[in-house]
């Protein structure tokens, strides 16, 4: 019988569902926790420390990076919230780097563009 590979959540040693919150490596605060037999880190305090908030989740290789900027200024009464989402598909991340005119990540794309 072949011996299985430990998943990273069993490695972690957090039960699923339990989550432990430690210092990170670079003086900010992580968050791990286990669901679905993957584990999930959540780290804030490194990056974009002028935004209002910022974390980066990763769950395997895969990492996500998030941020939130809040206007302080006095609005006045609407019925609504505003929101603004800004989307990027950034080639340049994995390795494609087009040459030409455009260089780096060129034009939008059409899902970049309708979102």
């Amino acid at each position: 019988e072949p011996d299985k590979a430990m998943t990273e959540a069993e490695l972690s040693g957090i039960a699923e569902g339990e989550w432990e919150m430690s210092d990170g490596e670079d003086g900010g605060k992580m968050l791990r926790v286990v669901v679905a037999g993957k584990l999930m880190k959540f780290e804030t305090g490194v990056m974009a420390r002028l935004a209002s908030g910022a974390v980066s989740v990763s769950v395997g290789e895969t990492v996500v990076f998030n941020t939130a900027c809040l206007d302080r200024n006095e609005v006045r009464a609407i019925d609504f919230a505003p929101l603004r989402v800004d989307y990027f598909e950034r080639s340049s991340s994995v390795g494609r780097t087009p040459g030409g005119y455009i260089k780096r990540d060129g034009r939008p794309s059409d899902a970049e563009t309708l979102a």
